[in-house]
C-alpha cells in the first residue's frame, strides 16, 4: 500500500525521470493532442507520440515491478539475515549459560576436593587405629592402677582413723582411770567401737 503511493507520487511528480515533464502529464498532454482535430500529416506525428510515451509509462511501471521485486529480494534476505543473527545470538546465549553451568559445577567440584583434602588432613594427624587402641589400654591401665592405689590409700586411711579412735579411746580409759583414783567423780561409761 505504501510503495503504491509512493509509485503514483513519483509518476504523477517525474522525481523517476530525468527529462522534462512528469511522465503521466506528457501522456496526458500527448492524448489530448491526439484527439483533437488535426490534419492527417500530424496525425501520424502525434500517434507516434502518443505511442512513445504510453512505452515510456509502461517502461517505468516495467521498471517499478523490477525495484519493488529487487527491495522484496532485499528485504527477505534482510530478514533472514536478520533470523539467521537472532539464532546465532540465542545459541551464544545458550552457550553461556551452559558455560556458567558448567563453571558451577567445576566450582563445586573444587570445593568438595578442598573439604576432602583438609578431612585427609585432620585423618593423617590423627593416630591409627592400632595405636588409637594401644595408647587406650595403657591409660586403662594406668586408670585401674590409680583405682588400686585410691583403694589401697582409703584402706590404709581407714585403718589410721581406726588405730586413732583406738587410740583416743585408750587415752579416755587411761584418763578416766586416772581421774578415778583420784577419786570424786562417778565413772562415766565409755564409748565401745
Amino acid at each position: 500500500m505504501e510503495n503504491e503511493l509512493i509509485i503514483r507520487h513519483r509518476l504523477l511528480t517525474g522525481t523517476s525521470t530525468t527529462r522534462g515533464e512528469p511522465p503521466l502529464k506528457k501522456l496526458a498532454l500527448a492524448l489530448i493532442a491526439f484527439s483533437k482535430n488535426i490534419p492527417a500529416a500530424q496525425q501520424e506525428k502525434q500517434h507516434r507520440n502518443l505511442c512513445s510515451e504510453i512505452a515510456n509509462i509502461e517502461f517505468l511501471a516495467r521498471r517499478q515491478v523490477a525495484v519493488q521485486a529487487a527491495c522484496a529480494r532485499e528485504a527477505q534476505r534482510y530478514g533472514e539475515k536478520r533470523a539467521e543473527v537472532h539464532d546465532a545470538i540465542r545459541s551464544a546465549e545458550a552457550d553461556i549459560e551452559a558455560a556458567k553451568a558448567a563453571l558451577l559445577a567445576a566450582q563445586v567440584v573444587r570445593q568438595h576436593e578442598e573439604q576432602y583434602e583438609a578431612k585427609k588432613q585432620d585423618i593423617v594427624q590423627v593416630m591409627g587405629r592400632v595405636a588409637t587402641a594401644a595408647e587406650a589400654q595403657k591409660v586403662m591401665g594406668e586408670v585401674s592402677s590409680i583405682q588400686a592405689d585410691s583403694l589401697q590409700a582409703d584402706d590404709t586411711l581407714t585403718l589410721g582413723r581406726r588405730k586413732q579412735f583406738a587410740a583416743l579411746l585408750h587415752s579416755l580409759e587411761m584418763l578416766q582411770a586416772a581421774m578415778d583414783q583420784e577419786g570424786g567423780c562417778p565413772p562415766a561409761p565409755l564409748p565401745h567401737a
